[in-house]
């Protein structure tokens, strides 16, 4: 399937990297104008290079105040929005008990509150049958070692969107969880020593496919999904699950092998 976009009025949050930088890519690309969020604006310019087109827009969402701004700037570019998007998230690798605040508070900031808080400053200004997506992940319901704050985070997102619904049925919200991608930079601040301590434990609780999805198809197939979304604006998508097919993995050597790969790639 090739999704086409064009003429159709992308915010992509979380675009400067990983699974967002993909959609965002891809979203242009599918002729759609595109703003595309993000803390790195160097990055950010790599990725409208890549893509051939898009606005850059430099904003955190941890910060209340940049939510609301990234918002009212996006406006001022695209005029209504047909699709929301938002592909940031966050987290360390640390067991509960080694958690600190500051920790918590940055997955929450970034996986809960940022989000809701853009949703609110883009009502507004959402066009008829306009889309609102957001990424979760399969360790929802699994957490597993060091992750448990994260997953938490996310649990807590999918109970916003569904609170979305019920307050704002007029507006279509998807959950759109996500398994095992490799090319992200989820795992960019994870301390080796501790990630090879614990990856081990999430092969023995059978928490991983043996293969992973590549960032680039996990981004074309979110796409596609909103393609499919606004084409069909009398079909409510709520929730999907993008995750590798096949069996469980049986070591923690291929997780280890990606980490270690992914960290030497990262600047």
């Amino acid at each position: 399937m090739s999704a086409t976009l064009a003429g159709r009025r992308l915010l992509v949050i979380g675009a400067s990297a990983g699974i967002g930088r993909a959609v965002g890519q891809a979203a242009v690309r599918a002729g759609a104008d595109a703003v595309l969020v993000g803390r790195r604006r160097e990055r950010l310019d790599e990725v409208i290079a890549d893509a051939g087109g898009g606005h850059a827009l430099v904003a955190d969402i941890a910060d209340a105040d940049d939510c609301t701004a990234l918002v009212a700037s996006a406006v001022d570019a695209l005029g209504e929005i047909d699709a929301l998007l938002v592909c940031s998230g966050t987290s360390g690798l640390s067991l509960l008990r080694d958690t600190a605040q500051p920790e918590w508070r940055q997955v929450f900031d970034v996986n809960v509150i940022g989000p809701s808080l853009v949703t609110t400053a883009a009502l507004p200004h959402l066009a008829s049958g306009a889309f609102v997506g957001y990424l979760s992940s399969e360790a929802v319901g699994r957490p597993r070692h060091g992750l448990v704050h994260y997953s938490a985070s996310k649990a807590a997102l999918e109970e916003t969107i569904r609170g979305w619904r019920t307050e704002q049925p007029e507006v279509r919200f998807c959950c759109i969880c996500v398994g095992a991608t490799v090319g992200t930079e989820f795992a960019r601040d994870f301390e080796t020593d501790v990630a090879a301590s614990l990856f081990p434990s999430w092969v023995a609780q059978a928490q991983m496919a043996a293969g992973m999805m590549e960032v680039d198809d996990v981004g074309r197939a979110v796409v596609e999904l909103v393609d499919t979304a606004l084409a069909h604006p009398d079909i409510d998508l709520q929730d999907v699950t993008l995750r590798p097919p096949g069996p469980l993995m049986e070591s923690a050597d291929v997780i280890m092998e990606t980490f270690e790969e992914n960290k030497a790639g990262q600047p």
